[in-house]
């Protein structure tokens, strides 16, 4: 009898995926494992397509399972998905499905991956390991001349930060007393609310100056304290003239701006321009490291290099840009012959080079869809000699 089980993407299931791996090649074991993976659309008419294009998906696995044995195939033809689980995966971009004869596990992945569906004797590793190395969770810091908002941007949530620091407005940094007359303010409930441009130089010393220190501060102490946040790269939304004086009276390091005021902005929206930018950030930082590769003496893109020093522990850092399996052998020389097609022998190159380099320690990226498109190759390194 086969166990669901719904996963979020973290470390320990990539190791007990890359440990599956591993077993795999040395005990050449006839396990069975399919892998599906699928990008998921959150919004719009092409939400309703989702369930539709998962079971064409999975009918193609169930047809590829065959040579595993119909106990595994049946459970793929079996496999459905309700409509509230349907509900918490379309909070994310993508989905990936390990099938084994003993289980399913399904995993919302926080970013996008092609349609793919690879059959072998593990799981398929690559998918799983693309966000472990790369932020997905940031801070949003809206701030306006009156009030700042500090929020978690998660890949499927916004979470508004509520502590003794935030929310932190002006009047309760400077007093309802001392305001500057330029400061266009109008009164909202029990809170003032502060707008306006036209604020003279000397008067915003005085009264804006302290207030963004008191953020700076207050926001320091935040990420300090609470769990989870002091790694998290801050982006902050504001005019450009608000975001100026910020950085030019605190030190806070910024991660990315939203140029505008947040006032009257939804949520939503801001959040997903933090998102877009910490997948636009993360493509820098593959090509990035590529280009330094490629300028390396220790540089390599040759898979069958990778393959032999991912085991003997000479790679120091790895990027895997490519998505389709590379079917191939590794001999006892650790030399590789590749394959044209799958064969009952073959494995995933690339995904071994992965799974063993991760195990030894290796600094790892894994590129989701939008970052491999100027990618030269599908897997280049930094060898440690």
């Amino acid at each position: 009898m086969s166990t669901y089980l719904q996963e979020r993407l973290n470390e320990n299931l990539v190791e007990n995926f890359v440990e599956d791996r591993l077993k795999a090649d040395e005990s050449g074991s006839d396990d069975a494992y399919v892998t599906v993976c699928m990008p998921i659309e959150r919004s719009g008419p092409e939400t309703r397509q989702n369930p539709i294009r998962l079971k064409n998906c999975l009918k193609h696995a169930a047809e590829q399972a065959q040579q595993r044995g119909p106990e595994l195939q049946d459970q793929i033809e079996q496999f459905e998905i309700s409509s509230d689980q349907w509900e918490s995966l379309r909070a994310n971009p993508a989905v990936g499905l390990v099938f084994s004869r003993s289980q399913t596990i399904v995993v919302s992945l926080p970013r996008r991956w092609p349609e793919t569906v690879v059959v072998g004797k593990s799981p398929w590793v690559r998918p799983f390991a693309q966000s472990l190395k790369e932020p997905s969770q940031a801070l949003l810091l809206s701030l306006t001349q009156g009030q700042a908002r500090l929020q978690r941007i998660t890949q499927d949530a916004i979470e508004d930060i509520q502590s003794d620091e935030f929310p932190l407005s002006l009047e309760s940094v400077v007093g309802a007393d001392t305001e500057s007359p330029t400061l266009q303010h109008h009164q909202q409930g029990n809170t003032t609310q502060y707008h306006g441009q036209a604020i003279n130089r000397d008067d915003k010393e005085d009264d804006l100056h302290p207030y963004y220190r008191a953020v700076a501060h207050a926001l320091h102490r935040v990420r300090r304290d609470l769990p989870g946040l002091e790694s998290l790269p801050i982006f902050i939304a504001a005019t450009e003239e608000t975001i100026g004086e910020f950085r030019r009276v605190t030190n806070v390091d910024i991660e990315g701006m939203l140029a505008g005021s947040p006032d009257g902005q939804d949520s939503a929206e801001l959040a997903e321009r933090v998102r877009d930018q910490l997948k636009s950030a993360a493509a820098s930082r593959v090509q990035e490291r590529i280009s330094q590769y490629q300028e390396s003496k220790r540089g390599s893109m040759d898979l069958a290099e990778l393959v032999a020093a991912s085991r003997t522990a000479r790679v120091e850092e790895l990027v895997v840009t490519g998505h389709e399996p590379i079917w191939g052998e590794v001999h006892a020389d650790l030399s590789v012959s590749i394959h044209p097609e799958q064969r009952s022998d073959s494995v995933d190159l690339v995904d071994v080079t992965l799974a063993h380099a991760l195990a030894k320690g290796c600094t790892v990226r894994v590129a989701h869809e939008a970052d491999s498109q100027s990618s030269p190759g599908p897997i280049a390194g930094l060898l440690r000699y």
